[in-house]
C-alpha cells in the first residue's frame, strides 16, 4: 500500500482534529421493539387493562376509504369497557382488498349458525290444531 493512500483512510477514521486517538464513530443504539413493548404493556397494566384472547383480525374503516387491518393482534379490554388497545402490525389496505376476507368470515359464520339451529331441531314442525276456531 503506498502512504498517500494510507495517510488518507487514517483521515477517514479520525472523529476529532489534529492529535485526536483514531476510533471508529460509534453509531447510537436504536430502540428495540420489546422495550417499547415492555413499556407499553406496563401502561396498560397501569391503566386496568386486560388482554383479550380469540381475535383473529381487526379492521379500522377510515373516512378516505382505506382500513388498518391487524392479522392476530394484541387486544386489551380496559375497565369497564370504555377502552380498547389494539397492538401489533398493521397494513394500510383499500376495502377492496378486505372484502373476499369479509363475505367468507361472513359466510362462516352463518354456517355455523345454521349448523346449530340443524342440531337444535324440534321446533321447526307445524303443530297440530287443538279445536276448530269456526266452531266457536
Amino acid at each position: 500500500m503506498n502512504a498517500q493512500k494510507l495517510a488518507q483512510l487514517q483521515q477517514g477514521v479520525r472523529i476529532g482534529g489534529k492529535g485526536t486517538p483514531r476510533r471508529k464513530h460509534k453509531a447510537p443504539r436504536k430502540k428495540n421493539a420489546t422495550t417499547d413493548d415492555k413499556k407499553l404493556q406496563s401502561q396498560l397494566q397501569k391503566l386496568g387493562c386486560q388482554p383479550m384472547q380469540g381475535i383473529e383480525e381487526v379492521n379500522l374503516y377510515k373516512d378516505d376509504g382505506t382500513v388498518i387491518h391487524f392479522n392476530n393482534p394484541k387486544f386489551h379490554v380496559g375497565s369497564g369497557a370504555t377502552m380498547y388497545v389494539v397492538s401489533g402490525r398493521a397494513e394500510n389496505k383499500t376495502i377492496q382488498d378486505i372484502i373476499p376476507s369479509l363475505l367468507q368470515n361472513s359466510a362462516l359464520g352463518q354456517a355455523a349458525a345454521a349448523a346449530a339451529a340443524a342440531k337444535k331441531g324440534g321446533d321447526d314442525d307445524v303443530p297440530e290444531l287443538v279445536e276448530s276456531f269456526e266452531s266457536s
